[in-house]
């Protein structure tokens, strides 16, 4: 998912990819029973009714919002407001970014990945005490490319990594093709079903993005990518000034930090 400017959202190499090896995570199938679906076309409806705003009035404001000098035609509202939502149209990130923003919402909510207005899917489900499971409708998977989702289905649970050639490389190492895994009718996620554990280990040894470039302690860095030729790099460091590395020697930007690497006050255990 693309990131909301005022919610802190999963980003993209996320560093629950790192964890599809914990002993922790063992999903069983009963656990999806409770699921969050993909419901902008539901929240989208709602939330404007709610206004009183007709769809054309929320296409003239939304290409105000956005600094369009036409209206966003009626035809393409209504496309995203379809009653059924595998087959409602999907805005592109930019247009669900301003439309959160012209509601009030986190993006997360007005997908439907949360229920509350001003949290973002994980900030929602690290305190739900059921397993939680977000589900990625098919004409979606495309726009996570380049990033983890989580895979379920009777022959396999975990990460694979979504490439921008649309195929899936699983934590083997193993290439699949979209369609060969669609075969196994899986369910596509964000992250795997959860609960407070994560929030545990993002309130307890995530180094957020606002305080690493002030952070003075030593840090474990895990390296969020699908080139296991990198994984070496993972291991302890000290702040530089422009990134961190050892000894002065700068190894990792800190414009990359999320993207790339994430940095830990303690190993993660796989």
């Amino acid at each position: 998912m693309k990131k909301h400017d005022s919610t802190s959202q999963i980003r993209k190499g996320d560093p629950l990819a790192q964890m599809n090896h914990s002993k922790n995570q063992n999903p069983s199938t009963d656990q999806y029973s409770n699921s969050i679906g993909y419901k902008l076309n539901i929240r989208l409806r709602t939330l404007r009714t709610a206004r009183g705003w007709s769809q054309a009035e929320l296409g003239e404001m939304l290409a105000q919002t956005m600094g369009f000098s036409q209206k966003i035609p009626t035809s393409t509202v209504a496309s995203w407001e379809h009653k059924n939502a595998l087959i409602a149209k999907i805005p592109s990130a930019d247009k669900i970014n301003a439309l959160a923003h012209l509601f009030d919402v986190s993006v997360d909510y007005l997908k439907g990945l949360s229920d509350n207005p001003k949290k973002t899917a994980l900030e929602y489900i690290s305190n739900q005490s059921k397993p939680e499971n977000i589900e990625i409708l098919p004409q979606e998977l495309a726009q996570h490319m380049g990033e983890p989702v989580w895979v379920s289905c009777p022959e396999y649970d975990g990460w694979m990594f979504l490439t921008d050639f649309y195929e899936l490389v699983d934590s083997k190492g193993t290439i699949h093709s979209v369609p060969e895994i669609r075969k196994l009718n899986p369910v596509f996620s964000i992250f795997p079903p959860c609960c407070l554990y994560l929030k545990q280990i993002y309130n307890r040894y995530v180094i957020p993005e606002t305080q690493i470039r002030n952070y003075r302690e030593r840090m474990w860095v895990c390296i969020n990518s699908p080139d296991k030729s990198l994984q070496h790099l993972n291991g302890w460091y000290i702040r530089t000034s422009d990134g961190i590395g050892v000894k002065g020697k700068t190894f990792l930007s800190f414009d990359s930090y999320f993207d790339f690497w994430v940095a830990y006050t303690t190993p993660i255990a796989e």
